[in-house]
């Protein structure tokens, strides 16, 4: 009998184990059934929090990166009307040096054209279109001083017509290279 009572203490011990694993079991398969979504959960919601903030310190932050950036457009503006303006004063120094060079040469420009400036494979080249009268020495003078320009020029074509008693009236069309 004792022998029958040791193997049922023994028993009994064995199902309290196994009662026992059973209950760790289950509680480890609610914990993860638990624990595993709703760390999902709070990482889902740790982030959305991090780009918020980070997007509310950007916002922040936007209206110095504006005034600095309109400051830099304030400068490239002044930058390019200045260049705008070295080609005007570049165009008029060149339309008076042409007058100039006509007075002196004895020819009287009619009519003078001055086009846009145009980008080419060689650089910038403004066409010049002129319209005027003199004597065929005072033509080639003038025509001399155009190719001799502290400018850069290629004469496109020239045109001269016969006229009364030795004047004669031209036109030029020419470029002047930048």
């Amino acid at each position: 009998m004792a022998i029958l009572q040791n193997i049922s203490i023994k028993i009994g011990l064995a199902r309290w184990w196994i009662g026992l694993g059973i209950a760790l079991a289950i509680c480890a398969a609610l914990f993860v059934a638990a624990v595993v979504p709703l760390s999902a959960f709070l990482k889902n919601q740790i982030s959305i929090w991090h780009e918020t903030n980070r997007l509310k310190q950007s916002s922040l932050l936007l209206p110095a990166k504006i005034r600095v950036l309109d400051s830099r457009i304030t400068v490239i503006d002044s930058l390019i009307q200045s260049c705008r303006n070295v080609g005007k004063q570049d165009q008029a120094a060149i339309l008076e040096k042409l007058y100039t060079l006509a007075d002196s040469s004895s020819c009287t420009l009619s009519k003078v054209q001055a086009a846009d400036i145009v980008t080419t494979n060689a650089g910038k080249e403004q066409p010049i279109a002129l319209e005027g009268q003199g004597d065929y020495s005072a033509i080639g003078k003038f025509v001399d001083g155009i190719e001799n320009m502290n400018a850069s020029t290629r004469i496109r074509q020239l045109t001269i017509h016969n006229g009364k008693e030795g004047v004669g009236s031209f036109t030029v069309d020419f470029v002047v290279i930048e």
